[in-house]
Parts: structure tokens; sequence; C-alpha cells
């Protein structure tokens, strides 16, 4: 699995991706701008509801998000809950929940405190795909992000509820999110696709001790709260 990612020019976009971030913080517009120029495509609107989202799932939605979000063109409306956030604009309608709260016992769980699993999607999106009790599969491609040459290579999960409603898991940032609104806020492009039995009772060595807790499904109950999301359904072809 790990191979595809020498498929990818990562250090050219990371580049770029690095010396945008820098630029910002550091508030050098001029730079900023040169960089701008050189990216085809810049994702304004998209990029301040991603930020919302983050936001949100970190528990710092305030006030002054809630503004941005409110003014940004292309946001028609939103719903604020306890643990969702609901997105209207003028292409596609976003729901996304937060990870934590559905699934609170996977964080209770050693993928809170292995710092390699936290920290890379792809280590933490297969560990979750086999301790959630839902069929489903580990992608990974291209994500976006302010630009077009912004592009990263990322991980998620993806799966099926009853309803045959189709959901993307995101660890790293906290969230599930309909996989129409999390493809098009992400700009998402997926390269390589393995299903969760494909992966069932095998052992990463990458993620040490983790693999001996890969098949115990048992211990992750769905939020009562949230079961319109956490159904089990329907494996993906």
């Amino acid at each position: 699995m790990l191979d595809v990612y020498k498929m990818f020019p990562y250090d050219e976009v990371s580049k770029w991706s690095q010396d945008f971030e820098n630029a910002t913080k550091n508030n050098n517009k001029e730079e900023a701008i040169h960089l701008l120029k050189q990216a085809n495509n810049v994702y304004l609107d998209e990029y301040c509801i991603y930020h919302a989202l983050t936001c949100f799932s970190n528990n710092s939605f305030s006030d002054t998000e809630k503004s941005t979000l409110k003014n940004c063109k292309i946001v028609k409306n939103f719903e604020e809950q306890e643990h969702s956030l609901s997105v209207s604009t003028t292409f596609h309608n976003i729901k996304a929940f937060k990870f934590s709260h559905i699934f609170s016992d996977v964080l209770n769980d050693k993928i809170d405190k292995n710092s390699l699993v936290r920290k890379n999607s792809y280590y933490s999106s297969e560990y979750i795909s086999q301790v959630i009790p839902i069929p489903n599969q580990i992608v990974t491609g291209y994500i976006y992000g302010i630009a077009d040459k912004a592009k990263t290579v990322h991980s998620w999960v993806e799966f099926r509820n009853k309803n045959n409603e189709e959901f993307v898991i995101d660890y790293t940032d906290n969230l599930i999110m309909n996989k129409e609104g999390y493809y098009y806020i992400r700009h998402a492009q997926p390269i390589k696709k393995v299903s969760s039995g494909s992966m069932k009772g095998k052992q990463q060595h990458s993620t040490g001790s983790l693999g001996n807790n890969f098949t115990n499904t048992s211990m992750v109950t769905p939020s009562q709260e949230a079961t319109e999301v956490a159904d089990t359904g329907e494996e993906r072809e």
C-alpha cells in the first residue's frame, strides 16, 4: 500500500504549500501573491468553509468563524448543533459530525496514545478501518489546500450506512462528513482503495502493538445521537 506514495511528486507540492504558509504567517503579501499567481485555481471559498469545519471539530467554532462562514459568498446557510454542523452551499450540501463523539471508544484506545498513528493519515485510517464495526474501505489520493498546487497525499475511510448513504471519516480532522461534501470541500482525488475485509486479521509492522487490536471491533459502539451516520450498512464494491 505504501508504494503508492512513490508515484506522487510530493516534494514539489509540499514545498509550494510550505512556502505559502510561511508567507502568510510572516505577513509577506508580495510573496503570497507571487505564489498564488503560480497556481491556476485558488479555492478561497472552499478554504473558508473547511477552516470553519476544522474549528467546529476542535471545539473552537467562535463567533468570528461563524461570521466569516456566514459572509462566504457560496454559503447559503448553516446550522450548528452540539456535535454536527450542516453547511448549504451553492454547489453541494455538507454535513459534518465530530468523530470523537460518534466513535469515542476508538479515541480511548491506543490510537490516542500512539503518535505515529495519530499524526499519519494512512496509519490512522488503517487502524480505524479495522476497529469500527462498519464495512468500509481505506482511500488514498490527493486533497487540496487553498490552491491547486497545494495538493498533498492523504488517506481517509469511506463507508455506507443502512440507508446506503456514503460518508467519509478523516481522523486527522476529527470529522465524519457526507462523501459529496468531503470530496467537494477537499477537492479529493482518489488514487487507490482497499476494502476493510481484505485487511482483516493482518498486522501491519508500521503500527506495532496496535496490530493486536485490529480485529477487536466489539469495543466500539456508535453514539445513539448519530445513528443516521453510524448504522451498519452494506459493504461497498
